[in-house]
């Protein structure tokens, strides 16, 4: 795994966070503590490390995700093996939480949405619901298109990698893993929003 001087990763992460609308522009970027990290996740590296980081959770797990899958006859895929590690962290007492995106069909008849609701995202809702799993569509008045994990108060994950089969085994994606205390703090603060939000089937004002 590559590790760049902290300034450029402290800069590649305040970009992320500008592209995603949860930072002000002109908000200083995160400053690296002694002890904290912040390195890359490219391809499989991905599934390599934060798979075994939700299995080994204590206190939380927190998921915001625009796409993610499940199938019923792949037990093995690794696209299941991310909502099996959910699954088993909650019946183990960690506090687990899912926001998936919900928006509607693209028609491209009509160049824009039809008034069909997308159901991209069912098969994980349905499995996660069944097994108790605190997990909510956000409103479809939004597109939440974030990926990203937030583990025991101090690792979050943050990039491109949904959670489907070909982006955790085949695509070329890019995330980021830190523990750093600055990011953990603000994507629990954006988290716990979105999580409300949703409830209320409202989408996030910034």
């Amino acid at each position: 795994m590559n590790k760049w001087w902290p300034v450029l990763w402290c800069a590649l992460i305040a970009s992320i966070f500008s592209t995603l609308g949860m930072l002000n522009f002109g908000q200083a970027a995160p400053v690296l503590k002694e002890g904290e990290s912040i390195d890359l996740l490219i391809g499989p590296e991905y599934s390599k490390k934060v798979l075994p980081l939700i299995k080994s959770a204590k206190k939380k797990v927190w998921v915001g995700v625009y796409v993610a899958s499940y199938y019923e006859d792949r037990s093995f895929g690794i696209q299941n093996q991310f909502m099996k590690a959910l699954v088993d962290a909650y019946k183990k007492g960690v506090d687990v939480k899912v926001v998936l995106d919900e928006s509607l069909d693209w028609d491209s008849t009509k160049n824009g949405y039809s008034d069909k609701r997308s159901t991209k995202n069912d098969a994980v809702f349905n499995y996660l619901k069944k097994h108790g799993v605190p997990v909510l569509f956000d409103s479809t008045e939004q597109t939440m298109h974030g990926k990203f994990v937030i583990v025991d108060d101090q690792w979050v994950v943050l990039g491109s990698t949904n959670w489907t089969y070909s982006a955790l085994s085949k695509n070329v994606e890019i995330s980021t893993i830190t523990n750093n205390e600055q990011i953990n703090r603000e994507m629990e603060d954006f988290f716990e929003i979105l999580w409300k939000q949703s409830e209320k089937g409202q989408k996030v004002s910034f």
